[in-house]
């Protein structure tokens, strides 16, 4: 079997139409569209959705996939191992297909981007993206970059991937191009159980071992995860958002060496943030009044950068005047007619998926300000 190709064709039906992955008829339908004379090929992505497969992988169950496939439909072990590559996207380690346009973003260290599409969660760049998993609905899950590790939601929970830098070719002289950054191709950590986890997600790494994890099983109560090497549990408890309204937005940044910021939006408009002391807790949540209705946000270390609803980026100092003031639309990218559905940012990099496409802007975060360089649009 041509795992590359199958991969490819099975990246094609899924993006358009995701829900194949559940329906063996239609998806042998769709494929022999895309791999046409290849029946054996068909025959067998059919047969592994028929065991099972795709919800297996989307839940973080390689070994059970691979069990099915070698048990229950009798396949031999190297083919149950393309098949499982193919399904997971990862045919050889090499780039993926063009992601697609995102409905959440991340960003993390290197700076590494992370999207989930209607195809699946990817990691890298334009034109090296690596696809990480394909959990169904993909479209209705969050992602998030912390600690050198990706985390998405899934039917089951929250996982991650543990990321690497790859050797870098030869007319490379750093690991820090976002390319190189893949997976290392362990099987997903589950790092919280539950039935139906969705958005949103944020990850944070303040003390650069253990990833803090804050997840909502109903989009009205934020829990948290420790992800660390050795296990282990949580014990910190999360204050209630001050409306107890549903979320449509949660962040997560470092501020210093003893303090994280959160900051959350619900589907009513409350824009709220707190600050969790390390060697405290966190704090309870404090209400903000921002000059017009929010429709998403982010934060850059202290800064709490949002978007309105009529697409003007608006940024709270957090550890200062907490005054809000207006940000100047980077030069590069049309201004927005609305307001963009995700963006993400570190200290020194917006990310943002927009009318105006998917583009990144350098961000000055220590100015009185925060100033934005001219944007880069991402070919997806």
């Amino acid at each position: 079997m041509d795992v590359s190709a199958a991969t490819t064709a099975l990246g094609t039906a899924l993006r358009y139409d995701p829900s194949l992955a559940g329906e063996p008829d239609r998806l042998a339908r769709a494929l022999e569209d895309l791999l046409p004379g290849d029946e054996r090929t068909v025959a067998l992505l059919v047969a592994a959705a028929r065991a099972g497969v795709p919800e297996l992988l989307a839940g973080g169950h390689a070994e059970q996939a691979r069990d099915r496939l070698t048990g229950y439909a009798g396949l031999r072990p190297e083919i149950a191992a393309q098949l499982l590559a193919a399904w997971s996207g990862d045919d050889t380690g090499t780039p993926a297909e063009s992601p697609g346009p995102p409905a959440a973003v991340a960003l993390g260290d290197g700076p590494v981007l992370a999207l989930v599409t209607g195809s699946g969660v990817f990691t890298g760049t334009a034109g090296a993206w690596r696809r990480v998993a394909s959990p169904p609905g993909a479209t209705s899950r969050d992602v998030a970059l912390a600690g050198g590790h990706v985390l998405w939601t899934a039917p089951g929970g929250v996982f991650a991937h543990r990321l690497t830098a790859d050797d870098p070719p030869p007319h490379r002289h750093t690991s820090d191009d976002p390319s190189l950054h893949g997976h290392t191709g362990d099987e997903p950590r589950i790092v919280a159980t539950a039935d139906q986890v969705r958005y949103p997600l944020a990850a944070v790494c303040p003390d650069g071992s253990t990833v803090d994890v804050f997840w909502t099983p109903d989009r009205v109560r934020i829990e948290h995860a420790a992800l660390r090497d050795w296990g282990g549990t949580s014990s910190l408890a999360v204050p209630p958002v001050p409306s107890g309204e549903r979320l449509t937005a949660l962040a997560a940044a470092t501020g210093s060496a003893r303090t994280v910021w959160l900051a959350a939006l619900t589907e009513a408009g409350t824009t709220a943030y707190a600050r969790w002391d390390l060697a405290v807790g966190i704090g309870d949540w404090t209400p903000v009044d921002p000059p017009a209705r929010l429709a998403t946000l982010t934060l850059a270390g202290r800064w709490l950068l949002a978007y309105t609803v009529t697409g003007h980026l608006l940024a709270y100092d957090l550890d200062g005047p907490r005054q809000w003031r207006s940000v100047d639309h980077p030069a590069g990218v049309a201004r927005f007619a609305r307001a963009p559905h995700a963006i993400a940012a570190t200290r020194d990099l917006l990310l943002v998926a927009g009318p105006s496409g998917t583009w990144t802007a350098a961000l000055d975060s220590l100015t009185e300000v925060p100033r934005l360089g001219p944007a880069t649009l991402l070919n997806l």
